[in-house]
Formats: structure tokens, C-alpha cells, sequence
């Protein structure tokens, strides 16, 4: 089969659709389904906005691809009522590329509705506002003609290639002059009525309503926020508060456009959005600093208060709570190997022996009090911080493993060098390492306790230092003194 022609013809049925004012997911099923009746086809996929096609098919275990860009966009529910018909029809006739092609060109080159029938339609709606709206059969016939005029003066800037914002704009300017002459010709009619009824003829209606419909089906670029678009977050109902300067600046530059406010006070306004809450509408939102808060859904509260204590622990490094771990002794303790031995059990995996669960369980109790950062002291550091890393995700250990302690000369290394050295327990083994870990990464001010089975510190880390019982691993009485040491 020819791909490229297939490719084609699908995107060739995708344009029309868009053209003739179709719903995203109605272009993209019927795009996948004209190229899936055929058996050669192993896979198709589709990406549609209103103004372009991404197309892909795969053949022979090859993939091909199409982009094309839409420029007009109109209503004509005949023409995609008969190619969505068309679509189903391939999966039973067995219909040739050349023929789908003949087809489709057929459809295109059908007759539409006459210009007066256009016109004359047009209009009957303007003065069927007219009586929607309370008016009386003068302001309907005020109405018809006012249509008429908005009608004629749409197709003759269609016909000279201008563009969709401009044609409404002088439609809508010549309608409203129109009703202020009817108006004054006739001063009995309501002069609001006239010009609401015939403008009602330009408000895009299938295009409201073709979004409302993607939005349901999940092609909601009409609920997204900024640019970026993703499947796993849906639109949801958040509800704002806006404190201060707040509420004149969200009136006067919303920050998308389902905004409603549905609640003012003196002291505040509440906004509701109809929006996904996506990585962008965070960054709007906290924009806005001490002025907005978010009130509901809980979930997206919660997610704003997270991103707020990332910042605050990116800009307050002197007031980081950390915990210097080791491993050996504290996580792998003496009775859980013990008990894996008379279980028959695996003692170890890739990395090393496995972890005592209730020590862990203390450790993610001190780190849940505290929200303390995991930096390994232990020898396991050897292997490096992304293997180290690559373990805590694998063994699900709790909280964040974010760094390990660079590797420092012991005393007795520095004796073997220098057996004269005065003050050689000033380089002792992990207290020196934790003290330069410190030094690099964190100011004056910052919170720590050393988890670890042996002694080898600083003699003014004592305050922060918890010895382990190797037997027993990180105990609740551990925990509670991790937790005052890091909180007070």
C-alpha cells in the first residue's frame, strides 16, 4: 500500500472536519478509524488543535508523519455528519485509498447552502432574538433587517480575505450604527434589544459549545493553563482568595479566562477557575505572593503549600534540618540478620545487606516530625551518590537521600604521614567529614543530629550525636531525641 498517499488522505479528512467546525476528538477518531480499516496498518495516532494536524502511521513496523496547518475555520455539520459516516463505512466496504480520496473530494465539492439562503436564515435569527429577549414584532423586524446587514457585510470581508477579529469587529460596528438608526427612525423600540439580538449573530456558538464537549472528552486545551498540556491532570474547580491589592489586579488582568468572582468583601475576594492546575498555573499563583491564597480543592492547597516549603528550604539553608546516617549497625542491625538467618532468607540484595523495617519505620517517624534531608555518612558512600540514590529509591526508604560526605584523612592516616603531628584527632574519620559537609553546603544556623554506631566525631558534635545500639538499630527513644535535637 502506498503510506504516504494513506497519510494523505487521512489528514485530508482530518482538515475538512476542522474546517467545517468539528470537535477535536471527532477529528482524531475519525483519522484513526479511516486509517485502521486498512490490515497493514499496525498503529495510528493523532494530535489536533484547532489550527493544525500531527498525524503518525505505522506500517512494516515503520512510522510515518504528517503536519498540517488549518487557516479557516467555518460551520457546515453536513459535511462532517457524511465524513464521519465515511469513516465507519471503510471499516465494511473495503473502500481503496484512490476512492476514500474521490470521496472525500465529492463532500468538499457539494452544494452548500445559497448565499440568500445564508442570509435570509441569518437574519430570521437576529429578529428570533429579538422576541427571545422580550421584544415586541417591531424590534423583531428592526431586528431581521439589522441581520441582514451584519450578514452582508460578514460575507463581502470574507470574500476580501480579512481576518475572522476584523470582519466581527466592523459587522458588529455596522450593526450597532444600524440599530442606533433604527432606533431613531423608530423611537418606541428598545434600542438594547436591537443591538443585543443582531450581535447575538457573531458570538461563536458551535465554538463553545465544541469546547465545552472536548473538555468532557479530554481534549481540553480549553481548560489548560499556559502552554503546556498534560494527560494525567484534568481541569478542576479551584477556588482563590485574593487579600489586599489582590483583587484589583486579578480584575484587571485575570489569570485565565474562566475566572469568576463569586464572593466580595471589604477585606477580601473570593475567584473561582475552571482551569488545569499545572506546573504554569502554580507559578502564576505564587506570583502573586502574600496576596492570594488558595482555598479549595484540598488537593491543590496542599500541593501549593508543598511548593512554598520547597522555596522555603531553597532560600533558608541555614535553617536545614539534616540527618548524617550511617548504615551499618543503625539500619542493618544485628537482630534482623538474625532473623533472616532462621528464616531461610535472602540477607542481602545488590547494594547490601537489607535494612531492619522498625529501624526504618523510626527513621521516616524522626524525618516525618521534622522534615530533615538524609545525608549518608556511612561507608556504603563508596559506591557513589547516584547508586546510593538509585537504593533509596528502590528499597522505598523514607524522605530525601539529597547528598553523601566527601571521604577525609583518618588519625591514623595522619600519623602514618606524620607521626609528629601534634592534633592528628582533628582530622578524626566522620566527625571531620560531616564538619566539611557542613561548611560547603549550609550557612550559620542549621540543624543536625548523627545517627551512627560508633564515636568517631567532633567533640562538639556530642550535642547533635545519637549513638546507635547495633543489636537493635534506630529505637522510638532514638526517634523522640532525634526529633527535640532537630525541632528545639
Amino acid at each position: 500500500m502506498n503510506t504516504d498517499q494513506l497519510l494523505d488522505v487521512a489528514s485530508y479528512a482530518g482538515k475538512l472536519l476542522i474546517e467545517s467546525g468539528a470537535e477535536i476528538y471527532r477529528v482524531e477518531e475519525t483519522m484513526v478509524r479511516l486509517c485502521t480499516s486498512f490490515s497493514e496498518v499496525e498503529d495510528a495516532q493523532s494530535f489536533v488543535t484547532t489550527t493544525g494536524i500531527m498525524f503518525s502511521i505505522t506500517v512494516a513496523s515503520k512510522t510515518h508523519t504528517k503536519i498540517l496547518r488549518v487557516h479557516t475555520r467555518g460551520v457546515d455539520l453536513n459535511c462532517i455528519d457524511k465524513i464521519n459516516s465515511l469513516s465507519r463505512e471503510t471499516a465494511v466496504q473495503n473502500y481503496t485509498i484512490e476512492e476514500l480520496a474521490l470521496k472525500l473530494r465529492e463532500i468538499e465539492n457539494e452544494q452548500r447552502y445559497s448565499f440568500w439562503s445564508i442570509m435570509f436564515f441569518g437574519a430570521l435569527s437576529a429578529g428570533g432574538f429579538a422576541v427571545f429577549f422580550g421584544g415586541n414584532y417591531l424590534e423583531a423586524g428592526c431586528s431581521f433587517l439589522i441581520g441582514l446587514l451584519i450578514k452582508a457585510v460578514s460575507a463581502l470581508m470574507e470574500q476580501r480575505g480579512l481576518h475572522g477579529f476584523f470582519t466581527n469587529a466592523i459587522a458588529a460596528a455596522s450593526g450597532a450604527l444600524a440599530a442606533l438608526g433604527a432606533h431613531a427612525l423608530c423611537p418606541d423600540t428598545d434600542i438594547d434589544i436591537l443591538i443585543i439580538s443582531s450581535i447575538m449573530l457573531l458570538v461563536p456558538g458551535l465554538a463553545i459549545t465544541n469546547a465545552i464537549r472536548d473538555t468532557v472528552s479530554g481534549d481540553y486545551l480549553s481548560g489548560a493553563f499556559g502552554v503546556a498540556v498534560y494527560d494525567d491532570i484534568k481541569p478542576c474547580t479551584i477556588r482563590i482568595r485574593a487579600y489586599g491589592n489582590g483583587p484589583k489586579y486579578l480584575r484587571t488582568l485575570p489569570l485565565h479566562d474562566s475566572q469568576q468572582e463569586i464572593e466580595t468583601t471589604a477585606n477580601y475576594a473570593d475567584f473561582e477557575y475552571r482551569v488545569a492546575p499545572t506546573y504554569e498555573f502554580y507559578r502564576a499563583v505564587l506570583a502573586q505572593h502574600i496576596d492570594i491564597e488558595v482555598l479549595s480543592p484540598i488537593a491543590v492547597r496542599n500541593e501549593t503549600e508543598r511548593i512554598i516549603d520547597e522555596i522555603n528550604l531553597l532560600y533558608s539553608r541555614h535553617k536545614r534540618r539534616m540527618i548524617f546516617l550511617d548504615f551499618d549497625g543503625v539500619l542493618n542491625t544485628g537482630r534482623h540478620i538474625a532473623a533472616l538467618k532462621r528464616a531461610g532468607k535472602p540477607l542481602s540484595d545488590k547494594y547490601g545487606y537489607l535494612f531492619d523495617p522498625e529501624s526504618v519505620a523510626n527513621l521516616g517517624t524522626i524525618i516525618d516530625a521534622t522534615g530533615a534531608s538524609v545525608v549518608i555518612s556511612s561507608s556504603w558512600k563508596f559506591e557513589g551518590a547516584e547508586r546510593m540514590a538509585a537504593m533509596w529509591r528502590e528499597r522505598c526508604l523514607p524522605g530525601r537521600m539529597i547528598d553523601i560526605t566527601e571521604r577525609c584523612m583518618t588519625a591514623e592516616e595522619i600519623r602514618a604521614i606524620n607521626p609528629d603531628f601534634d592534633d592528628p584527632e582533628m582530622f578524626i574519620g566522620k566527625g571531620n567529614e560531616i564538619k566539611h559537609w557542613l561548611l560547603e553546603h549550609t550557612l550559620e544556623g542549621y540543624r543536625y543530629v548523627i545517627l551512627d554506631d560508633e564515636s568517631d566525631i567532633l567533640p562538639e558534635q556530642r550535642p547533635n550525636f545519637i549513638r546507635i545500639d547495633p543489636e537493635r538499630g534506630i529505637t522510638e527513644e532514638d526517634a523522640r531525641q532525634a526529633i527535640e535535637i532537630l525541632n528545639h
